[in-house]
């Protein structure tokens, strides 16, 4: 299947495409890591993980992680990004952590990140 891939080159004919193709994200992110820098590659990664997640809790798990190790101002793969994002994203996770802890009905939006 993926020498198919390969083959056809299919994966090259647009961004949505290249995403949905195993062969297509090796690409990319080495292209990213190469490029650019571990860190965005890391958080793309990351954000299809956390796109794939099925429920709340799941979806708060990787989310946790995601801040922990891409956004937090200290995190091993800090992403460049503006200081009210940042602050804004901190923010969103910090109380969906109180509701977390506290209460049972955990609601984590698709679109957090």
């Amino acid at each position: 299947e993926l020498n198919d891939e390969m083959n056809d080159g299919a994966f090259l004919t647009s961004l949505s495409v290249c995403l949905e193709s195993n062969i297509g994200r090796e690409y990319l992110y080495r292209y990213l890591q190469q490029t650019f820098c571990d860190e965005i590659a890391i958080f793309l990664q990351s954000m299809r993980k956390f796109h794939q997640q099925t429920s709340d809790k799941e979806r708060f798990m990787v989310a946790r992680d995601v801040v922990k190790s891409c956004v937090e101002n200290e995190a091993t793969f800090t992403v460049n990004i503006s200081y009210e994002l940042r602050q804004q994203t901190l923010g969103k996770m910090k109380l969906l952590e109180q509701v977390f802890f506290e209460k049972d009905d955990l609601t984590v939006p698709k679109d957090l990140f």
